[in-house]
């Protein structure tokens, strides 16, 4: 149906266009402005101008809502991973947290080895006032080994 719609509109269009004589235009402009020479035609041309900017419009709705929807999937992409990299992060630390805390229990040396480099040990007791210290401390050693921060 609508191709049949749309081939009626386009018969009608071309005829009009012979009717008022713009079946011969050349594309140029200042040449073209010559054959508007009464207020029929005028009309005919202000309409074209109102149907291109109508298609103009229709094509600017399209687009921004494909960019919308577009924009919505990456956002939902981006916040997926970034959620799922942050839960391993926390997986990670609790890790080293428990590892850091059973090394440091009973031993007599100043620090602990790991593959980012040396973490002291300088907590008596890991749940005192110095905790937040330890912790860091892991943080700075997990960022430097991981991301070399």
């Amino acid at each position: 149906m609508d191709d049949f719609l749309k081939e009626l509109q386009e018969a009608v269009e071309k005829e009009e266009r012979e009717r008022l004589g713009f079946d011969k235009m050349t594309g140029d402009a200042s040449s073209d402005s010559a054959l508007i020479d009464c207020d029929s035609k005028a009309d005919y041309f202000i309409k074209l101008i109102k149907k291109n900017q109508e298609e103009i419009d229709k094509i600017n709705d399209y687009v921004n809502s494909e960019l919308e929807k577009t924009r919505v999937t990456y956002e939902n992409y981006r916040n997926e991973q970034i959620e799922s990299r942050q839960k391993q992060i926390a997986y990670f630390q609790n890790m080293l947290e428990s590892y850091a805390y059973d090394a440091i229990q009973g031993k007599k040396t100043k620090t602990i080895k790991f593959l980012g480099g040396n973490l002291p040990k300088e907590t008596k007791d890991l749940y005192s006032e110095n905790y937040k210290t330890l912790m860091k401390e892991i943080k700075e050693m997990y960022l430097k080994v991981y991301y070399g921060k």
